[in-house]
């Protein structure tokens, strides 16, 4: 392994539910913004995790949303937790090698795991960033965006649609006679440009203002910084009244790379 230094960060829900009140962590150049909802509104918990770990030139990021108790999102992120080294050894490697191991690895972990004495399951969503290429892979309805004004133009703001009953936990989809969940490799744009994943307590607050892609857009690129546009966010959910739980990790890439255009 290289001698560059790696970032972790790793949080509960459970543990720390921040109901109310949204709470703001940085894992090298992650923001992750955790919130448990609003009391007022009947939040008493908080089944969310989140999972970061960083290196010089690449980063990975994994959201879990649970139902009916955190023993799920708890189990998948202590999982990944546990092998932080492989991850590491898998990133640190050439693009062109490191994703292709990190999607095996990823349906590897998932497709080998048993959920019998788990109650409830939980939504998953994983995104690696290594140079100019965005990777994920999703189980349920948590969504990534990548904001970009040349993707945002032709009307592109999320990565991923989100799909409903899709878990992993007491309701399995992978012990289906194939696994059901999507995933995907993009090129990322030049310039600057934003990662945002995040779970579905963000979009289904209130009146939902982040459901419009335009207001998702223009609140994450036109604040004073990722830090603020993600707690501004989750301060809105909380005058929106959610119940549910929200939690983001976002993230800004440089891209001075040449991308992809169609031929004259």
């Amino acid at each position: 392994m290289d001698s560059q230094k790696i970032h972790h960060f790793v949080w509960f829900g459970r543990d720390a539910p921040h109901l109310d009140k949204p709470a703001i962590n940085i894992c090298n150049s992650m923001v992750i913004g955790c919130y448990g909802g609003n009391k007022g509104s009947g939040a008493d918990k908080n089944e969310d995790t989140a999972w970061c770990l960083a290196g010089d030139d690449w980063q990975i990021g994994m959201l879990c949303d649970a139902h009916n108790s955190a023993e799920s999102s708890t189990c998948i992120t202590e999982l990944f937790n546990r092998y932080q080294q492989k991850f590491t050894e898998i990133m640190i490697q050439p693009l062109d090698r490191a994703f292709p191991k990190l999607q095996h690895f990823i349906l590897q972990l998932f497709t080998e795991q048993t959920y019998q004495n788990i109650r409830g399951e939980t939504a998953v969503l994983v995104c690696a960033q290594k140079g100019g290429f965005l990777s994920w892979f999703c189980i349920g309805d948590n969504v990534v965006y990548l904001l970009h004004p040349e993707l945002k133009k032709l009307g592109q703001t999320a990565l991923n649609q989100r799909n409903f009953y899709e878990w992993v936990g007491a309701a399995n989809t992978f012990d289906l006679p194939v696994p059901c969940y999507s995933s995907g490799i993009r090129e990322i744009r030049q310039g600057k440009n934003l990662v945002i994943m995040t779970t579905d307590g963000l979009l289904e607050c209130g009146s939902r203002p982040f459901e419009n892609p335009q207001y998702f857009f223009d609140h994450f690129t036109q604040s004073i910084n990722l830090e603020h546009a993600v707690q501004s966010a989750l301060d809105i959910v909380h005058v929106e009244q959610g119940k549910d739980s929200a939690t983001i990790i976002a993230w800004s890439v440089e891209n001075n790379c040449k991308v992809s255009y169609p031929t004259q």
